[in-house]
């Protein structure tokens, strides 16, 4: 049995957050994570469920949405570094987001 985890970095690039935000989400007890001797892995089934609850929560400050696939891929010095997503991380999110309303979709029409 294979599992595809993330790491904070990788959350955070993803979804346009600091690393601290995601650090906060976990504190909170919003998102899931586990410890691998001193590293902290996100599970993508975790991921899809914080996401899941994002989006049916709106009125909570996070709003997931699709990333433009135009976003640069290099962030300039001024502008802090951590705003910009490349490509592949856009790419990577998107494919999360599909899963996750693919599996919305099939537990609807299940019920």
């Amino acid at each position: 049995m294979t599992f595809t985890t993330y790491s904070i970095r990788q959350v955070a690039e993803m979804f346009g957050q600091s690393e601290a935000t995601i650090k906060r989400e976990i504190a909170d007890g919003h998102l899931r994570a586990m410890q691998i001797r001193s590293r902290l892995v996100i599970l993508e089934s975790d991921l899809m469920l914080w996401v899941e609850r994002c989006q049916e929560n709106a009125s909570r400050k996070h709003v997931v949405r699709p990333v433009k696939d135009t976003a640069p891929t290099m962030p300039s010095a001024s502008a802090g570094g951590s705003r910009f997503t490349s490509p592949a991380v856009v790419a990577e999110r998107n494919i999360l987001l599909q899963r996750l309303q693919r599996a919305t979709t099939t537990k609807r029409k299940n019920s």
